[in-house]
């Protein structure tokens, strides 16, 4: 896979119809074969937005050994959200 060009949204951003066939539009004047998006992104494309196919690549990390103070760190974060109520936690 060589890619041709690319598209940056801010993050959050919910893509629109519109922007898809702009994006489609763009792809087919390289011409490519497919669409590649992050399953993250996936997630806010909406249905059959495209004709072209669409790959989606999920992305993780992996730590080939955890520092204890990140264990540590995840430990209280995890605590910590889960004695919180279920509106303290949507609050923020």
């Amino acid at each position: 896979i060589i890619p041709v060009d690319f598209k940056t949204f801010p993050d959050h951003h919910v893509i629109t119809h519109a922007e898809m066939t702009q994006l489609e539009t763009q792809a087919r004047n390289h011409p490519v074969d497919f669409l590649v998006t992050t399953q993250k992104d996936w997630v806010k494309i909406p249905p059959n937005a495209t004709t072209l196919p669409l790959f989606v690549l999920a992305i993780g990390i992996q730590f080939s050994s955890v520092p204890p103070w990140l264990t540590e760190r995840l430990e209280s974060l995890v605590a910590t959200s889960s004695s919180r109520s279920p509106k303290e936690r949507q609050d923020g």
